[in-house]
Parts: C-alpha cells; structure tokens; sequence
C-alpha cells in the first residue's frame, strides 16, 4: 500500500485512547470498626483509592497452548484459560486510609503472628469484586465528562501482595508510591457504561460511586 497521510489521517480521526483516562474502583471487605479505614459509611479507603490509583491496566486476556506431537512436528490447540495477577499502582498519603485498610484486609484473610483466617471470612466474604474503567477524551452529548469506553469487572479479587514503600533521604520533590497485586477469578466487560453503574460483588458489598 502506498504511503499516504491523509489517508492515516482519516482513519486515526479520534486521535487515539489515552493512558491517563482511567479510573479504579475496588469494593473493600470488612476490614475491620475502624473509621479510621472506613469511615462514617464503609466507604472512605474505596473512594480514596479512586483518587490515588496512579496506575493500573486492563486486564490481560490469556489462553493456554498445548502442543501435540507428531512425527517430529507439533501442531498447537487451544488450552485453558487463565487470569494473572492485576497490578495497580497507589499513591500513599499521610492519612495512610488505603494502606491501612489494605493490611488489615491482608491480615484478616491471614494474621501476621497466629497464622489463621479471620472468622468473618471463613465463608468466603474477603474476595470482593472491582472495575476499571477507560473513558473518551470528550462526551458525546457536549458534557464535562468523557464517556466510559470500556468497563471492566474482575470478579473474587482479593491482594496476594502489598507492596514496599521506599523511604530515603535522598528522595526529594517526590510522593511515596507502592504497588499492590491482586488474585481474582475471571473479568468480564460491563456492557452498560452508565457512570451510575455499582458494583457486584463476591462476599464484599456493593458501593456507590464517589460525589
């Protein structure tokens, strides 16, 4: 095909996804009577961390290969499917809301010094569910917000890793910054993009978007 930049023009008209138009929310379990961590409603360390997800991905979708043998050669069919860990990047402030709620979520499914799971979620309540969400640069009715593109909800998730936070005297002009991992079961694609759309959830509750 010759090259022709009018042509590229026209079919790259939308100028592209961007990276930045995202927005995390995770539905937290019972972590706990703290207001501290959860606030008035129950909700204070999922709307925090709405605003200090820093970074995150869509999910990865992934198919097993297995090869089969013959004559020396193989041919590939189709394996099963699996979910690898979704890593989100979290920007830690002085309130320390979302980590506080993070750790007591991770100790709770199992304690730091007995070694057991806390009764509450014995009947499977600390796996929660969470959605992703990657909006347009502008709406399509003229408004403020950009439309949502594309929603995902990862279902039975539930942190595997809190991540180190590096402290040292020669990081100047910088925010703290930690990276969490989660487990979860399957992902689907939320159809209904509407913004009012809560979550679903496995064991956790479901909660509202942020004013």
């Amino acid at each position: 095909m010759a090259f022709n930049i009018q042509t590229f023009k026209s079919s790259f008209a939308d100028g592209g996804a961007r990276p930045t138009l995202y927005e995390v929310q995770v539905s937290f379990p019972n972590v706990g009577d703290s207001p501290e961590i959860l606030g008035a409603d129950g909700t204070l360390a999922s709307n925090k961390l709405m605003f200090t997800c820093s970074a995150a991905n869509l999910p990865t979708s992934r198919l097993g290969v297995i090869e089969v043998p013959y004559f020396g050669r193989t041919i590939k069919v189709e394996g099963n499917r699996s979910y690898p860990e979704w890593v989100v990047t979290i920007i830690n402030d002085e309130s320390f809301v979302v980590r506080t709620a993070l750790e007591a979520w991770h100790a709770k499914i199992n304690s730091i010094v007995p070694n057991v799971m806390d009764p509450s979620y014995a009947d499977g309540s600390y796996k929660v569910s969470g959605l992703v969400r990657q909006y347009a640069k502008s709406g399509s009715n003229g408004g403020a917000e950009g439309d949502v593109l594309r929603m995902y909800e990862l279902w039975g998730m539930f942190p595997t890793d809190v991540g180190e936070i590096r402290l040292g005297w020669d990081q100047r002009d910088q925010l703290e910054y930690y990276q969490v991992s989660f487990a979860f079961d399957w992902w689907t694609v939320v159809q209904n993009t509407d913004l009012s759309v809560a979550l679903g959830t496995v064991g956790g509750q479901a909660i509202p978007l942020a004013p």
